[in-house]
């Protein structure tokens, strides 16, 4: 179990356009914070709002209803949720960050990492993905010890 769902990375390449429907956020952490807020009550629509930052996206459900889809059979063998954590917050430049979070479940943590981007002036998902192998994060952390 612990391999089968290793890695899923969906990667969502930006271009800003008046025509179509983007949800902007002001702040890196307006989009992460409701992105928690469903994702606690309804992981679905937690993904389709991620996914909606992004005009790419409209042009391919199937590859949301697929993460959807990965993520629930994951998240069903994990047993309950109970919050999250950050556990870094990198500016790459001005206007890309990538920001992790640990998912506290009963039987291990998950790891989500958002890639935020900012092509003008507003934020938006450039990449999502979702990680059951914590090793990295722990190797980090005892280095810093």
């Amino acid at each position: 179990m612990k391999k089968a769902f290793t890695f899923l990375s969906i990667s969502c390449f930006l271009v800003l356009s008046s025509a179509t429907k983007i949800i902007a956020q002001a702040t890196t952490k307006e989009i992460t914070d409701n992105f928690f807020l469903l994702f606690q009550k309804t992981p679905d629509k937690a993904i389709e709002y991620a996914f909606s930052t992004n005009k790419w996206m409209e042009q391919k459900p199937e590859v949301v209803t697929q993460v959807k889809t990965q993520l629930k059979g994951l998240t069903d063998m994990l047993g309950d949720c109970y919050g999250y954590d950050l556990i870094s917050d990198n500016s790459i430049t001005e206007n890309l960050r990538e920001i992790k979070y640990l998912i506290r479940y009963d039987r291990e943590p998950l790891r989500f990492t958002f890639l935020l981007y900012k092509p003008k002036d507003k934020w938006e998902v450039l990449n999502f993905s979702f990680n059951e192998n914590m090793d990295k994060e722990i190797e980090e952390a005892e280095k810093t010890k």
